[in-house]
């Protein structure tokens, strides 16, 4: 049976233009140039023998014969199901050279999944061996073992096929499909020529290299450690199974076998002993992302590089050769020399660089389509965005990633591997690159457990050896490396992370895992129920949040509450309880017990404060940060974070943001309010003020009033501020037809319908928030636009202002935020920092921005801890 030509065809997927300057060929005639080069050279190495170049030619010239009496030829599908061997790699050429394609089959599968391959795949031929063809499973395929062809060979008379067109299909590989139901990706041989130049180039693969065999012959990895090496001159070492285990026996093989270059991965390295291996040049990893542990112990004495591709683009489309020693994790690199890698938004339109998008793929190296499988192929090999030409395609890989300024692609995850859990959409990869980064793991894996309300992520960590790590210790460490919503309420210690039979994470074993048989598992504390009438009233109001029972220590971001359901919650506790809880409390002591408390002060004397802390902590002096336009201070948190444990970070919200409190009308009665907090909380040392938009405002407005008393700040840091500047900012995030003058006259009811509408997208409340939060926003955030507006500063004569500017416009900047300040300073550092107005304080940005705010501040002196 040939593979259909028809509406069915998997041409479908059209084609991609050749780059220039590429040689394009037929496989078959690329190796024999080879072997002429070098007849004498060894091609194959195995535990029984070895070939040469010049006798693989003339075996699998005489084996391609008889293959095409049996009715191989362009189109056919031959299933391949033999171990790894030094016949298994003369199968694919013959199979090649007699114009079909192959299609290797594991035989460690279990027998179920090889029926539905042979089936699914309809191939005419099975080619195996004595021992395995007694027991493949009967589909009508003619079955053939390489003694019998072999023995056929012997016929004087028979000569090699024609040559074929490298347009033709060269191979199949089975991947996994999102429905469950595996899917063959048919490859042609236009793309094999170009990818053994790129790998054996960056490899360092040359006659004479010695090259691992390592993946499974149903893995694509196979095609580049086979054909790559016998379209370069090197040495193909095939091993026993049992020489391949991950741990020892693969360390022993490495060394016995004088391995140049292996490709492993990253889970199969992570098991490697690090002792030395003095003939190990190139490693490579792939087929997973490369913890930043992983590169950083194995770079060291030899190139090690990060490989990447789908199956869908003939193995590898990218590589990343990483330095020597401590890294953080490796981006998956720039696109190989015969590869268009596009990034692409929802609707399949280009994205600018520094855009997160999903990656697609175009050039000579693109499949043909999925064998029988029209629809599909359609989907995922859609025409070029930019092309003239219509049946120019790209394959759209379903994998997330950022393009770099310097045109490095890093991986984000997976489109379909972001996860949901309370509204808000999680990469559970974010998540294992933090656990790896802890000092100690070796290796982690996170997934997403459970269903609606009860949704969680787990992790699974294998530690180092004698690192003494507990589940605590990395839960203590991963609060100050990620969101609060990120943290996993599920950690446990694992001595391995299972793989499949392609050394990939085994994610179905990894999600069964019994937690009592591990070295250690922390879920949620044993509960501890209400124990007074506070505790059991704001237990009530989680209780109707989260749809469960909880207890008085449950921590109510490690059950996935976010900042919205934040706002939820304290609406649900003002209703039973009858007082208004600040955001800050939730902050300070995310429990029900904590809460309870927090009530019982507010009962008692002292009252509210717009002092909120969301880093309490640390050994530095503390930053004091003034709310943005819309009063909240949370757009504080992952700065917190990224600045680190060391620097204490105290937010100042606006009152009216909490309900109970009205809105301040002024620049200066906020600077005496926030003034009066700071002071009321006793800091031992200088103050530091930061402001982000309007709240840089307020901040110089502290810093100036503070100067006139004789106690000048320390640091007076503005985010993206200015006066007319932040004024235009303002009036960005509500557009508005109305001139100026009207806008700050009408009256509320007739702008709120506005601000309602562009208040989520411009973030300014969050995505979904209840109406009396949002009208609560809306009054502070009118009322601050009204402050600035009214505003006139007075020279500043308190020391250094530094002013962070988003690279990125987002508002009008024709009055310069710069000469503003100028006018009213005479020492202005102006550093300019990645992203735009609305994202600078996000990552991936915050990084660079905490990197160079942190820089400022430790220049001052380290003190100890900042609060009485």
């Amino acid at each position: 049976m040939t593979a259909p030509r028809d509406a069915d065809a998997p041409e479908l997927a059209g084609r991609s233009p050749d780059p220039p300057g590429l040689e394009i060929g037929w496989t078959p005639s690329l190796f024999r140039r080879r072997a002429g080069r070098g007849p004498g050279l060894v091609a194959v190495e195995g535990p029984s023998g070895s070939v040469s170049y010049g006798d693989l030619d003339r075996v699998t010239d005489r084996w391609a014969s008889v293959l095409s009496g049996e009715g191989v030829g362009p189109g056919v599908l031959v299933a391949l199901t033999m171990p790894r061997s030094v016949e298994a790699v003369a199968a694919m050429l013959a199979v090649m050279k007699a114009g079909g394609a192959f299609l290797p089959i594991d035989p460690d599968y279990p027998t179920a999944r090889v029926a539905f391959l042979l089936k699914d795949s309809a191939s005419p031929v099975v080619l195996s061996t004595d021992s395995l063809a007694p027991g493949l499973p009967v589909t009508g395929a003619r079955v053939l073992t390489i003694r019998e062809i072999d023995r056929g060979s012997d016929d004087p008379g028979t000569a090699p096929p024609p040559e074929g067109d490298p347009g033709d299909p060269a191979y199949a590989i089975y991947t996994s499909g999102s429905t469950g139901r595996p899917k063959a990706a048919l490859i042609s041989h236009r793309g094999i020529g170009p990818l053994a130049r790129s790998q054996a180039e960056a490899f360092g693969i040359g006659p004479g290299t010695r090259v691992l065999q390592f993946a499974s012959l149903g893995f694509d990895a196979s095609i580049s450690e086979i054909l790559v090496t016998l379209l370069s001159g090197g040495t193909v070492c095939v091993s026993e199974a049992s020489g391949l285990v991950p741990g020892p026996a693969l360390s022993g093989t490495l060394r016995r076998r004088s391995i140049h270059v292996a490709t492993l991965p990253p889970t199969v390295l992570g098991l490697l002993p690090e002792g030395p291996y003095p003939d190990l040049r190139t490693l490579v990893v792939a087929g997973e992302a490369c913890p930043a542990g992983l590169a950083s112990r194995w770079s060291v004495g030899r190139k090690f590089i990060n490989a990447y591709g789908p199956t869908e683009a003939t193995v590898c489309v990218s590589l990343h050769v990483c330095p020597g020693g401590a890294q953080p994790a490796p981006p998956i690199g720039r696109p190989l020399p015969h590869v268009e890698a596009l990034v692409l938004d929802e609707a399949g339109d280009p994205v600018p660089d520094e855009t997160p998008g999903e990656l697609a793929i175009g050039g000579p190296g693109l499949a043909l389509g999925y064998l029988h499988r029209p629809g599909l192929t359609a989907e995922r090999f859609p025409p070029h965005p930019t092309a003239t030409d219509p049946e120019t395609r790209v394959y759209r890989t379903g994998d997330r990633v950022i393009r770099r300024a310097d045109g490095v692609l890093e991986f984000l995850g997976r489109v379909d591997d972001q996860v949901k859990i309370r509204g808000v959409r999680i990469e559970p990869g974010e998540v294992r690159g933090a656990i790896e980064a802890i000092e100690g793991v070796r290796a982690a894996a996170v997934l997403a457990e459970g269903e609606g309300r009860d949704r969680h992520l787990a992790a699974f960590v294998v530690p180092g050896r004698g690192s003494g790590l507990s589940v605590d210790r990395i839960r203590e460490d991963l609060r100050d490396r990620l969101p609060i919503h990120l943290l996993p309420p599920r950690i446990t210690l694992v001595d391995r992370l299972p793989t499949t039979p392609h050394g990939k994470l085994d994610r179905a074993a990894l999600a069964g895992l019994d937690p009592r048989r591990v070295q250690g598992t922390s879920t949620a504390p044993p509960r501890t129920p209400p124990r007074d009438a506070p505790e059991l009233e704001v237990a009530r109001a989680w209780e109707e949040l989260f749809g469960r029972e909880v207890g008085v220590d449950d921590d109510f971001f490690a059950l996935g509450g976010d900042s919205l359901s934040a706002m939820d919650l304290l609406a649900r506790i003002a209703r039973r309880c009858g007082e208004a809880l600040p955001i800050a409390a939730l902050l300070d002591d995310p429990t029900v017990a904590g809460l309870a408390s927090a009530l019982a002060e507010r009962r008692g004397p002292g009252g509210w404060s717009p002092l909120v802390p969301i880093r309490a902590e640390g050994s530095r002096h503390p930053l004091y940060c003034v709310h943005p336009g819309g009063g909240n201070v949370l757009c504080y948190v992952e700065l917190a974070r990224a600045l680190g444990p060391a620097q204490p970070l105290f937010g100042l919200q606006a009152p009216g943001v909490d309900e109970g409190r009205a809105p301040l009308t002024s620049v200066e009665a906020m600077a005496d309010e926030y003034l009066d907090a700071i002071r009321s909380a006793r800091p031992s040392g200088p103050i530091r003020l930061c402001g982000w938009s309007f709240g840089g405002v307020v901040a110089f407005e502290m810093a100036r009033k503070l100067a006139e008393e004789g106690r000048p700040v320390d640091r007076l840091v503005l985010l993206d501020a200015g006066f007319l500047y932040s004024f235009a900012i303002l009036r960005g995030l509500i557009p508005s037809e109305q001139p100026l003058v009207r806008f700050l006259g009408a009256k509320r009811d007739a702008i709120f319908p506005e601000f309602r509408r562009h208040a989520g997208r411009s973030q300014v409340v969050p995505p979904g928030a209840s109406e009396a939060l949002t009208r609560r926003v809306f009054e502070v955030f009118m009322a601050n636009v009204e402050a600035l507006y009214a505003y006139r500063p007075a020279p500043y004569r308190g020391g250094a202002i530094t002013l962070m500017m988003a690279e990125e416009p987002f508002a009008d900047r024709r009055r310069d935020p710069v000469d503003e300040w100028r006018r009213l300073c005479d020492d202005l550092d102006v550093v300019p920092v990645p992203g735009n107005h609305l994202t600078m304080l996000r990552p991936p940005h915050v990084g660079a921005l905490a990197d160079r705010l942190g820089e400022r501040l430790r220049r001052a002196p380290v003190g100890g801890r900042s609060h009485g």
